[in-house]
């Protein structure tokens, strides 16, 4: 069997965010995805998540929403 030396094999989305701490764009803060996740996948919203998460302002939330 032959592999396609061109691409790169597909990562999980858990995979891509162990590369770089990511940042909101407007503050600095780190974003703290793993978390976000974990509690989506408990059947969580998102309101529910920010609190528990303590994301309080607009712009962190902002990038939680837009990725």
């Amino acid at each position: 069997m032959e592999v396609d030396q061109g691409h790169e094999p597909a990562r999980s989305k858990t995979e891509l965010f162990d590369l770089k701490p990511i940042r909101c764009f407007t503050c600095g803060n780190v974003l703290r995805w793993r978390t976000l996740l974990f509690y989506q996948k408990q059947g969580k919203s998102a309101y529910d998540c920010f609190l528990a998460m303590r994301v309080t302002k607009l712009c962190c939330r902002r990038m939680y929403l837009s990725s």
